[in-house]
């Protein structure tokens, strides 16, 4: 045999499919080697006159110690079950999927702390946290109101985080920043008078003028509707033990600010 011949031989074994060695199954692809995606939805519930019920699309978390009791959300909505639409699709709200457990989610039951009247319109809004993205400078959520006229929720851009809702008053306000620190931080206060209509709006920024000598400057403004009906700016200074709280309420009682 010359050599030609034996160069096609081997050349011709060289390039056969792996598979051909070991099995006549073709090799998985990585799609396979991934978690199974299913659907999974909660009780119905109802509030604000709908009969609603949390839907899902999710996939089971392979990285996860036991993937088959953790999963990843895809795709979340809130569905009404008589009038078959959805009133919310909280996938397309939300740029994070996150991991949970499938318990909680799987049959779960109305959880009250997650709907509350947030604009004093007498209708439940929802208060949807983002676990993965909050941390230490607190808790994050988007807030949806809920419209009585189409009978779905929209996303209300005032308030993001640190959230409370004081119902005594009709007021809600947030927080962003260190809690004890003396570091920089942004506060917003809105007052309703009821049925969803805004009285005033209060917003009050500190930031930094000069770290090394911890000066800040403190502007306050103050919104009637879209009017700016009071402006104030302090330049103060704040050491580490200052409590960002005891600028804030120093503020808010201030006469001229009122």
């Amino acid at each position: 045999m010359n050599s030609l011949a034996i160069a096609c031989i081997i050349l011709n074994f060289c390039i056969r499919p792996y598979n051909s060695f070991f099995s006549a199954k073709p090799a998985k692809s990585v799609a396979e080697f991934q978690g199974k995606t299913f659907k999974v939805q909660s009780l119905p519930f109802d509030i604000n006159g709908l009969h609603l019920q949390y839907q899902y699309i999710v996939k089971e978390d392979i990285y996860a110690e036991k993937p088959k009791e953790m999963v990843i959300v895809l795709d979340k909505k809130i569905v009404d079950l008589k009038r078959k639409a959805v009133v919310i699709d909280l996938s397309m709200q939300e740029d994070i999927s996150p991991t949970v457990e499938l318990t909680h989610i799987d049959k779960a039951k109305y959880c009250p702390e997650d709907f509350d009247d947030v604009n004093f319109d007498g209708y439940k809004d929802i208060r949807e946290e983002c676990q993965p993205c909050s941390g230490s400078l607190g808790n994050i959520e988007t807030i949806y109101l809920f419209n009585p006229r189409t009978k779905k929720f929209t996303a209300w851009s005032e308030m993001d985080i640190n959230i409370e809702i004081d119902k005594e008053n009709k007021t809600v306000h947030s927080y962003n920043g260190p809690r004890y620190d003396g570091g920089e931080f942004h506060y917003k206060e809105i007052k309703f008078i009821g049925r969803g209509i805004e009285l005033y709006k209060k917003n009050i920024d500190c930031t930094f003028l000069d770290k090394k000598k911890r000066t800040f400057k403190v502007v306050y403004n103050k919104y009637m509707g879209k009017k700016l009906v009071v402006h104030k700016t302090r330049i103060i200074f704040i050491d580490e033990d200052t409590e960002p709280w005891s600028i804030i309420d120093d503020i808010k009682k201030c006469s001229s600010c009122n």
